[in-house]
Parts: structure tokens; sequence; C-alpha cells
């Protein structure tokens, strides 16, 4: 009985987090599908892989 109620609770969890992200996700996309705007995303994608890298090496 114990282990139906934390996989539902985990199902429950995993369905609510899932449906936002999904929501957030799909918001986000659509301000970003002219050509300019999709380029900034890279380059900030970009700058942040970047600064993760240095951040690893130096650390």
């Amino acid at each position: 009985m114990r282990n139906l109620r934390i996989t539902t609770i985990f199902t429950l969890n995993n369905l609510a987090a899932f449906t936002a992200w999904t929501l957030a996700g799909d918001r986000i996309a659509s301000r970003f599908r002219d050509r300019h705007s999709a380029q900034w995303l890279n380059l900030s994608f970009g700058l942040m892989l970047a600064a993760l890298a240095i951040w690893m090496v130096v650390r």
C-alpha cells in the first residue's frame, strides 16, 4: 500500500511538472520563431555554455 501511495504521488508530480514544462516551452518557442530572435537565443545559449566551461576549468 505504501508503494502505491509513493508511486501515485510521483506520477501526479511528474504529470504536473511535464505539463508546465510543455506549456512554458511552447510559449517561449513562439517568441523565437523569427530569424533575428533565434540568433539572439543561440548566441545567449553559446555564451552560457562558454561561461560554464570556463567555470569548470577554473574550479
